[in-house]
């Protein structure tokens, strides 16, 4: 592994050219072993046989040391040529040569979902990004983002909250933490069963032209992109963009065309690059994931417990009338309307159940069969 990290902690040497040399010589260690003339004649271009000689030993160097802060903190390093690096992103043509990932986790069992947006987030893009999540909880799914203040912060918390696994994408070094407020943040992703990732060494600055190397990444990862909230200008468009060239879905929460933090969603619905997104359906819809079974529902052992004893009374009300109306389901519950109503749509939402005309309700009878 030290070889591979001389081999990108050469300066002039990018994630392709490293690529092309290891596809050419088959391991890092063959390739500082050959001379300049010797590289030359493999069709090595001579500017980069100049600094495979030049800086081998200054990049082994670099390598000890990073190797020993990797050791230090738990940090391990993934080839693209590992079995366990992400499936998605290798498929993109300028997928990082080597990622730093603090935090256990396995890339390629679930669905990732990477959300982004503005960091100057309002009330209602937090909101929305927050109930969206909360409809994915039963979903086998990981959400990305950027660990930025505003939606990036959000998203990350209500993944937290609802005990999905989520993963943040830095554009600096595992030596810090990009804001320095989300320091705790970082602890609990990792805690909760996320990581974090980079393809930054360690002492690599902070510097804003790596954060669309940054985004690049978070759209690689992704099946699809959810902008939540953004301007017309800024990094949450760019990773919609580079996600729209990767063939990767994008998906939009569409905002009041008044507000300066919505007209970045607006405009990518309009121009017809992202799909209108009003809840969990429409991503699960356009993704092909399956709606969660009943028994994931009803049978869930999360911290929403409360939520879910709802959800089975009120299913259970509805399969024993057949259809039931809005009156019956009231007569039978101790709630208010409002809040039968927001646990009829969260029953739709999965699946589980369909509203007829008349404020009538029915099993959806696919949905109740593993119950």
């Amino acid at each position: 592994m030290i070889d591979d990290l001389a081999l990108i902690l050469c300066k002039g040497i990018g994630c392709k050219t490293a690529k092309l040399l290891l596809e050419h010589f088959s391991n890092s260690e063959s390739i500082f072993s050959y001379s300049i003339g010797e590289l030359l004649e493999a069709k090595v271009p001579s500017s980069i046989a100049t600094i495979l000689h030049s800086q081998k030993e200054q990049a082994y160097e670099k390598a000890k040391k990073e190797l020993e802060f990797m050791d230090k903190n738990q940090i391990y390093p993934l080839l693209y040529t590992d079995s366990n690096y992400p499936t998605l992103l290798k498929d993109c043509i300028d997928a990082p040569f080597m990622l730093f990932v603090k935090g256990a986790f396995d890339f390629n069992i679930r669905h990732p979902l990477a959300i982004v947006g503005t960091r100057n987030a309002s009330f209602y893009g937090k909101e929305q990004v927050d109930k969206l999540i909360e409809d994915l909880r039963y979903d086998s799914i990981y959400t990305i983002s950027g660990l930025a203040l505003g939606i990036d912060s959000q998203a990350h918390r209500s993944s937290i909250k609802n005990q999905i696994a989520t993963i943040a994408i830095l554009g600096h070094g595992l030596n810090t933490v990009y804001p320095n407020i989300n320091i705790h943040l970082a602890d609990e992703i990792i805690e909760n069963g996320g990581c974090l990732i980079t393809e930054m060494p360690s002492e690599t600055p902070i510097t804003p032209g790596l954060f669309p190397r940054r985004n690049r990444i978070i759209a690689g990862l992704s099946e699809g992109v959810l902008v939540a909230e953004a301007s017309l200008k800024g990094g949450a468009l760019i990773t919609a963009h580079i996600a729209a060239s990767y063939h990767r879905s994008v998906f939009a929460i569409p905002g009041k065309n008044d507000l300066y933090y919505s007209k970045g969603c607006n405009h990518l619905i309009k121009s017809q690059l992202a799909i209108l997104t009003e809840n969990a359906q429409d991503i699960r819809i356009e993704l092909n994931w399956p709606i969660p079974s009943s028994k994931n529902v009803l049978h869930s052992n999360t911290n929403t417990q409360h939520l879910v004893e709802k959800e089975a009374l009120l299913l259970n009300i509805i399969s024993k009338e057949d259809p039931a109306s809005l009156e019956i389901i009231y007569h039978q519950m101790d709630l208010k309307i409002p809040e039968i109503l927001s646990t009829l749509l969260q029953l739709e939402l999965l699946g589980l159940i369909r509203s007829l005309p008349g404020n009538r309700y029915q099993v959806q009878r696919s949905g109740v069969k593993n119950a």
